[in-house]
């Protein structure tokens, strides 16, 4: 498991080169701690050290955890569904299950990266990310990442 950190607004914890991660943005308390020094990258070099310096940041709410392919592995460990059936690998449509899907807004969550595909579906509370299949057909398109956040992150 690794901690990344690329600025000062959260902590994400990733598992197998991104297949799956933990975000858990910076907020209250941690936020007052931390808002003079910036220092949150340090935390990477010794996250317990960090933790003893800003105590207020031990007790910050997951935000957002994402599971899907890392830029190192053509597959993924993570072999389970949503609620309603969706699956890494299946093909985009079984995201219909969600109900009706809205613009995907901006917003910091778990597992971000260059390597996720452009083309993304939200639900409330949920999207999925996929690769457009050789045709360019929605119906050769698969789920290449699933993220889950806060509702509280969320806009409708």
């Amino acid at each position: 498991m690794a901690l990344v950190v690329g600025d000062e607004s959260a902590f994400e914890f990733d598992i197998r080169d991104g297949q799956m991660a933990f975000q858990f943005l910076v907020n209250g308390t941690c936020e007052k701690e931390i808002s003079m020094s910036r220092d949150l990258r340090s935390s990477v070099n010794d996250f317990d050290a960090y933790l003893e310096r800003h105590p207020g940041c031990r007790d910050l709410t997951l935000s957002s955890i994402s599971v899907g392919k890392g830029s190192k592995f053509k597959g993924t460990f993570y072999k389970g569904a949503t609620e309603k059936g969706a699956t890494l690998g299946s093909p985009i449509t079984a995201t219909f299950n969600h109900g009706t899907a809205r613009k995907a807004a901006a917003r910091m969550v778990a597992g971000l990266s260059l390597g996720n595909p452009e083309d993304v579906l939200e639900y409330r509370g949920i999207s999925f990310h996929y690769d457009r299949g050789a045709s360019g057909k929605m119906e050769d398109t698969v789920i290449a990442r699933m993220t889950v956040f806060s509702e509280i992150e969320s806009s409708d």
